[in-house]
Formats: C-alpha cells, structure tokens, sequence
C-alpha cells in the first residue's frame, strides 16, 4: 500500500502455462484449416480445367454426330457407325454432369474448410488474448491503497486484486433537490471545501450529471471531477464534503419576492401625491418560481413598487401611504 503506480508497472503475473497450451492447440487447428482450404482450392482448380476440357469434347461429339447422320443418310456409313457416335456423345454428357456434380462438392467443402478457418482465426486470436491477460498492468497512474490479493492465492474472473487511488482525479457525487434539475450544466465550475481546514478547498468541473431524480429523497446526483494535485492539502477519497454549484444564468427577467404574490398576482403601488399611493392588482408572467423569489418575464415593469407587506388588509385600488422605514 502507498506504492505509486502507472500504466507501465507490472501489478500481477497469472500462470500462463494452461493458456499457453490453449494457445499451441488453437494455432495447430488453424494451420490444419489453412492446409485444408490450400489442398481443397487446389483440387477446385483441377476440376474446372477437367470440365473445360470436358465440355470440349462434348462440343466434338455433338458436331461428329451430326455429320455422322448426314452420312448414314446417304449410305455412306452404316448403323452401326451412328449407334457408337450416339453412345460417344452420350458418354461425353454423362462425363460433364459427374465432373459438375464434383465441382459443386467440392465448392461446398472449400466453404466449409474457409468457415473452419475463420473460426480457428478467432479462437487463436481468444487464445492470446487470454495469454496476454496473463499480465496484469496498472489501469491508470495513481497510488496503491490496498492489496486485495496475496503471492500463489487463486483467483477467478471478478475478483477484485488491488485498490488504487488516483489523487489528482477525484470524482465527487453532489446530491441536489429535484426543484433545481436542469439549472445546472455540464462543464460549469463548482467550488468544493472540507470543514474549515485551511486550504482544503478545490474547484471542480461538473462532468456529468443523473438523467433522473431519486424518488426516495427527490433529489438528483451531478458528479463533479476535481484535480487534487493542483491544491496543498490534496482530495480525501471517501470524505464528505460540501460543494457550490452555479445555476443557470435567466435573462430578461425581474425577481420578485415570493411573498408580494396572493395566489397567482401581486399588488403594484402607484404613485400618486407625496407618500400616498393607489394599489393595483397584476397576474404577471412567471418563468419559474425560486425559493425566495420568482422569476418574471412580464406584467411587471421595472422601477414599480411591489407591495410586501399587509397584504391581507388591501385590495385592487385600496389607497395605501408609503412609509419609509429606513433610519
């Protein structure tokens, strides 16, 4: 533990003797498919040029029976010389649908000894990659925390073999109420600090951020993603901490206290002699609704007053006296 780490080092070295025979095996079958395909296109070969010359002599036959006819016809041969050119051209046929019938077995095979190949290729290709598995290097630059494994203990798929740290990337998980989902953004920076201790603040980005909210607690997970090394006092792994997360910038609005509004309207104090003033009822626009104020895009101009307080106690075009409370 606390040894540094990088891709590079060496963490583990697996028995490669059961791989290795694997490996022997897989290439063996591929060079026997290799063989095969070899021997298989070769005799492929043969018989095309066989049924050319085939098809060749078919051709002949064919002519010579025809002439042969013309010249029974006039006495010339007799029918014993026709009935052999017909068992000549017959034979020719016969010779040419048997070597067929062999190219396409052997086209059939020649497929199958190339499938063969294709698979012997992929095991043997497994076959190293397991061997290469073998040997176990560091998945990123960090510092070793524990040791999960000891020297000549087994070890199956899944097992865990090390716990490594890297402190100068700390993914931090902030969970946020379901009110403010999509008021924060990817890449906006965030400030992180630990208690009170000096220095032990940092800043980070916002690298993503849940697509969903929690309906236990309501509330949704942004992971922020701090550089530890750039700080004195560096990450603690494991620590709760705190975090504060700018929020998406609104434009073109006016806040107004949440508690100015009655149901959905507020009521606008119109100026009309010294510190009198005649009260009017708005239903403004709102963009959304903060904690303390909402956020209103019309029906409110600004430089109005909104009333705040005694609301209860006016109405649409009450008279009010504007009452400076300031020292």
């Amino acid at each position: 533990a606390g040894v540094s780490v990088d891709t590079r080092t060496e963490l583990v070295r697996l028995d490669p003797r059961e791989y290795e025979k694997l490996k022997a095996s897989t290439e063996a079958r591929k060079a026997q498919a290799d063989a095969s395909v070899s021997r298989l296109t070769k005799d492929l070969e043969n018989l095309g040029k066989r049924l050319a010359i085939a098809k060749k002599d078919s051709e002949t036959a064919d002519r010579e029976l025809v002439r042969v006819e013309g010249l029974a016809g006039t006495g010339v041969l007799t029918k014993s010389d026709l009935d052999r050119q017909r068992l000549t051209k017959s034979l020719s046929e016969k010779e040419v649908l048997r070597l067929e019938s062999q190219r396409d077995t052997a086209e059939q095979e020649l497929a199958r000894a190339r499938a063969e190949v294709a698979a012997a290729v992929a095991a043997d290709e497994k076959a190293q990659l397991d061997l290469d598995r073998t040997i176990v290097h560091a998945p990123y630059p960090g510092t070793i925390e524990a040791r999960l494994v000891d020297r000549g203990g087994r070890v199956s798929p899944g097992n865990p073999l090390f716990r490594i740290v890297d402190p100068n990337r700390v993914e931090i998980a902030v969970a946020i109420g379901a009110s403010r989902f999509g008021d924060v953004g990817e890449g906006a920076e965030a400030r992180v600090w630990l208690g009170e201790a000096a220095g032990a603040d940092w800043t980070g980005g916002v690298h993503r951020i849940s697509p969903s909210v929690n309906t236990a607690d309501r509330t949704f997970m942004v992971y922020l993603v701090a550089d530890g090394g750039l700080r004195p006092a560096p990450v603690p792994p494991g620590a709760f901490v705190r975090a504060k997360i700018p929020g998406r910038r609104h434009r073109d609005v006016i806040p107004v206290p949440r508690v100015a509004f009655v149901a959905d309207h507020v009521y606008i104090a119109e100026m009309v002699k010294g510190d009198e003033a005649v009260v009017r009822k708005r239903t403004p626009e709102v963009l959304r609704f903060l904690p303390e104020v909402a956020l209103v895009t019309s029906g409110i101009e600004p430089g109005e007053r909104v009333v705040v307080t005694n609301l209860e106690q006016i109405a649409d075009k009450s008279r009010v006296r504007i009452v400076d409370t300031k020292p």
